[in-house]
């Protein structure tokens, strides 16, 4: 049987300036709120393999509190909602803004700019942007490494176990860009035996006969390569789209869009106290560009749109994580690795219109690497979690701009950006009564950015991700004819 665990709890955070040093210190006195609805497998595997409502009602333990000893959902003064493996198949969830249907004060919609690209809100906090300098409100954490940007975050996914979605300020345990809240994935792990899992599925046009099919394909197989010692996962996603939209420029289907998805893992039992899991993803999605609409053409409450320049994106990923858990004394050391190597291009009719107005390509890179080291114990009624997290990501971004009324036609622009963390955290939590609960938590951390900018304006072709961009933030105007640089 599976079974997944979470621990979960929260801390008000504060925004640290870049180049500044933040001292975060929060007490949440006793807790009597009820968490909301929490839907999951049961830790045991009861609901394996019985109905939707079985898989919906289970009991369910929670991760994101980081304490030593999980939690059921429904003990955690939490506004936490979370899901199982279970859940997710009876819910059909295939991509995470799906479940903004199933979850109160929760938007995990993407941007309409930049597909793919987290535009998340919880309880009316979120960022409306696609510029990738700007932070995240709502943290995206995958088996516990947090990504640094919102792009590439809301594509289809799967074999997950469990999906946490917490709600207000996380601060103490996840750092600042969590002050909306934090969602939680985590992808399967390596079993002791041998499990085979297939879906497959395939949907034809709607309303009448707009779009085209959709369709796609899953497995996963993991088993022991050495038996109590050594385990591994490998899994497959593919998925087609033809489009769910039609285009009235050309009366064709648009928002196509095709997905693979690569995952492998293993897991080695090192001693009776270490336990160590590597996993690797490769992501590669590609399609039409952003769907947008005129509303001064067309109704809102339409799915009606025209455009002469129905663009594209290609978004690529690699990531890879490494946790290791040793149990020690009353406690658990845990150790988690992070990887993440991105690069997102796009294309976009801006003026959404058949006539040609602007137009914009985007190219995006991002590679990040993480790493948290925390100890976590159980001293009786008194509950203690302390930790470390180091954070270092580099990001380039280049726009261009075609205006026609511009001359030269094109305008080119970006910048990039270095960007390190480093924080310490501690909270505790003791159990005054069986109902309530003191917790104190601390944070310090210190942030550093540094920025250079090319700004968008007509020169000479160029590009910030592939180091052909004057950049020096002065805003130099480039004639065409002018073959070099210069200010």
């Amino acid at each position: 049987m599976v079974k997944w665990k979470n621990h979960m709890f929260y801390k008000a955070p504060r925004f640290s300036p870049n180049l500044a040093r933040t001292l975060m210190l929060g007490v949440a006195l006793p807790a009597f709120a009820f968490a909301a609805p929490a839907y999951a497998q049961d830790a045991e595997g009861e609901a394996e393999g019985g109905n939707a409502i079985d898989a919906l009602t289970a009991e369910i333990v929670v991760t994101a509190t980081k304490k030593a000893n999980v939690e059921n959902v429904q003990d955690v003064a939490l506004a936490v909602t979370a899901y199982g493996a279970d859940s997710l198949d009876a819910l059909k969830v295939r991509d995470v803004s799906s479940l903004s249907f199933s979850v109160p004060n929760v938007s995990l919609d993407q941007i309409g700019t930049s597909r793919g690209t987290a535009n998340f809100s919880i309880r009316g906090l979120g960022i409306n942007s696609s510029i990738p300098s700007i932070d995240p409100t709502v943290g995206t954490f995958v088996d516990g490494v947090y990504l640094g940007v919102n792009q590439g975050v809301v594509f289809d996914t799967f074999d997950l176990d469990s999906v946490e979605i917490v709600r207000g300020p996380q601060g103490i345990l996840f750092g600042r860009n969590t002050t909306g809240g934090a969602v939680l994935l985590n992808t399967g792990n390596p079993t002791d035996d041998w499990r085979f899992k297939f879906k497959g599925a395939a949907e034809g046009p709607v309303d009448n006969g707009r779009g085209a099919m959709n369709m796609f394909v899953q497995g996963t197989v993991s088993g022991p390569i050495i038996e109590d010692v050594l385990s591994f996962k490998l899994g497959a996603y593919y998925n087609s789209d033809g489009g769910y939209f039609k285009n009235l420029f050309n009366n064709g289907n648009f928002g196509k869009a095709e997905t693979v998805i690569l995952r492998g893992g293993l897991t080695l039992k090192a001693s009776d106290t270490l336990t160590i899991t590597a996993k690797g993803e490769y992501f590669d999605s590609k399609g039409d560009g952003a769907n947008g609409q005129n509303h001064g053409i067309f109704s809102r409450d339409s799915f009606d749109l025209s455009i002469d320049e129905e663009g594209f994106y290609d978004s690529r990923a690699n990531f890879a994580t490494v946790r290791a858990d040793w149990e020690l004394g009353s406690g658990t050391i845990t150790n988690i690795f992070g990887y993440r190597d991105y690069r997102g291009k796009t294309r976009n009719d801006i003026d959404a219109t058949p006539r040609f107005l602007f137009h914009s390509d985007t190219d995006f890179s991002q590679e990040q690497y993480s790493n948290e080291l925390r100890y976590a114990a159980s001293y009786g009624a008194f509950d203690l979690t302390v930790g470390s997290f180091v954070f270092h990501q580099k990001l380039a971004y280049s726009e261009d701009r075609l205006l026609p009324t511009v001359s030269p036609l094109k305008s080119y622009g970006g910048g990039a950006q270095d960007h390190d963390v480093l924080g310490l955290f501690a909270q505790g939590d003791y159990d005054l009564t069986d109902a309530l609960t003191f917790t104190a938590g601390i944070r310090w951390s210190r942030e550093e950015k540094a920025a250079e900018i090319t700004y968008v304006r007509p020169r000479p072709a160029c590009s910030v991700v592939a180091g052909t961009c004057p950049i020096t933030g002065k805003n130099p105007f480039i004639p065409a004819e002018n073959n070099g640089f210069s200010e």
